[in-house]
């Protein structure tokens, strides 16, 4: 099926005539080459964005319940065929990089979620080499599916080689985004970049926290007046200066920033992390040097900047 025809056919499943829907869904296979074809669907600016975003979805579906082969599969399953595998790994970051809409990289994050817990690290390695990512927020969305995928993995064979690699290159969007001067247009996605940077740092320590998440020496950021709050390689003190700096004009954005940052701030303190006198004793050995640290140096800036939001709600 050439893909003009693949188009229209999904085009018919967001019709309103539940028949044409039927109809539609049961005409598209699941055929080797159909999801290399959806991918060159998704990224043509000639289909209409309801159609891109209806091929998302089944790729996104189809990822989910056809990449990974059940120990004990229906007759009726179909795996995905390794052309389109080798498809699918080659070209998600660049669709993510020129995904047209929020609706449409939410689905292929999805399933790169999905990609990188199967094949990563021992048959996807080359994933880990985010400079070949032009897009900074492609690079963003690939480090929060990475962690993500892992987050509740007992083993540390993963996860803390993701953080260890790729935490010190979120540092380096942060201080691109505090360059950034609020009247260029790049700045109205820095709200955005920071949810994100957010999601990725609490997703990584919901099991546990990691040398690079939780070390006070491991990197040291130096914010306004001279005060400095270190914080592994991801400091959400300093990206909350950010949110204030630039997202002033974007209020959806920062409010989901800081909402984030704050729930890191509860996920730390909920597990006894960044507590020393609520920590468990058998935690003391591994946590003990990161709550002091947390106690005497970020959290006080917490509540000075929590205060400052107050005054200035108060003050308009």
């Amino acid at each position: 099926m050439d893909l003009q025809s693949l188009a229209s056919l999904f085009a018919t499943t967001y019709n309103p005539d539940p028949n044409v829907q039927k109809t539609g869904g049961l005409r598209i296979g699941a055929q080797e080459g159909t999801l290399t074809a959806l991918l060159q669907i998704i990224t043509s600016d000639g289909a209409e964005l309801a159609t891109r975003q209806a091929c998302s979805i089944y790729l996104k579906n189809c990822v989910h319940t056809s990449y990974i082969l059940p120990p004990n599969p229906r007759p009726d399953h179909v795996p995905i065929a390794q052309s389109d595998r080798t498809a699918l790994k080659a070209n998600i970051l660049p669709l993510l990089a020129a995904s047209p809409s929020r609706s449409i990289t939410v689905q292929l994050a999805a399933a790169l979620k999905d990609l990188v817990a199967h094949d990563f690290p021992h048959r996807w390695s080359s994933l880990l080499d985010i400079g070949d990512v032009r897009e900074v927020g492609t690079g963003v969305i690939a480090v929060l599916e990475c962690v993500r995928a892992f987050r509740f993995r007992q083993k540390t064979d993963v996860l803390p080689g993701i953080i260890a690699s790729l935490f010190p290159t979120l540092v380096t969007i942060t201080d691109g985004m505090r360059n950034t001067s609020p009247c260029q247009p790049a700045s109205k996605e820095i709200p955005a970049m920071l949810h994100l940077v957010f999601k990725t740092y609490k997703s990584a320590i919901i099991v546990s926290t990691f040398p690079h998440t939780s070390r006070a020496q491991s990197h040291s950021f130096t914010g306004e007046n001279s005060c400095s709050a270190s914080w592994g390689y991801l400091s959400p003190w300093k990206a909350f200066q950010l949110t204030r700096k630039a997202g002033r004009d974007a209020n959806g954005g920062r409010s989901r920033s800081r909402r984030m940052e704050s729930s890191v701030d509860c996920s730390i303190e909920h597990r006894s992390f960044g507590n020393p006198s609520q920590m468990p004793s058998p935690m003391q050995n591994e946590y003990g040097v990161f709550a002091e640290h947390f106690v005497t140096t970020f959290a006080p800036e917490i509540f000075k900047m929590d205060l400052n939001q107050v005054e200035l709600y108060v003050s308009g």
